[in-house]
């Protein structure tokens, strides 16, 4: 790997560990309702709306490869939210998994 790309990967992981993760990891977790907020206004304000199936996963996978990659937050308890949420809400009883669901419950 060339010194140009080490720093810029560097600079990445320090954005990711320092200023990403630790703002999703508050803000972007719904306490209230489960699972994770699509996105974080400028104001820092979370948007509130459906939830995407990909994205709850998504957001379980990504804390649990910032903290074996070296990011030093706590995981557990907001991968188990996520997990939870993913379990409860995004997949049917008959076990399809659905694609989008109401921050209310219905697909």
């Amino acid at each position: 790997m060339s010194t140009t790309l080490r720093n810029e990967f560097k600079k990445l992981q320090c954005w990711l560990f320092e200023a990403a993760l630790p703002r999703w990891s508050k803000t972007g977790v719904d306490d209230a309702r489960g699972g994770f907020f699509e996105k974080i206004e400028l104001n820092g304000v979370p948007g509130d709306g459906p939830r995407r199936t990909r994205l709850v996963a998504w957001e379980i996978y990504s804390f649990i490869v910032a903290v074996e990659t070296g990011w030093s937050g706590s995981v557990d308890e907001v991968a188990a939210h996520g997990l939870r949420f993913f379990r409860d809400r995004c997949i049917s009883a008959e076990e399809p998994v659905y694609s989008i669901v109401s921050v209310d419950g219905p697909p």
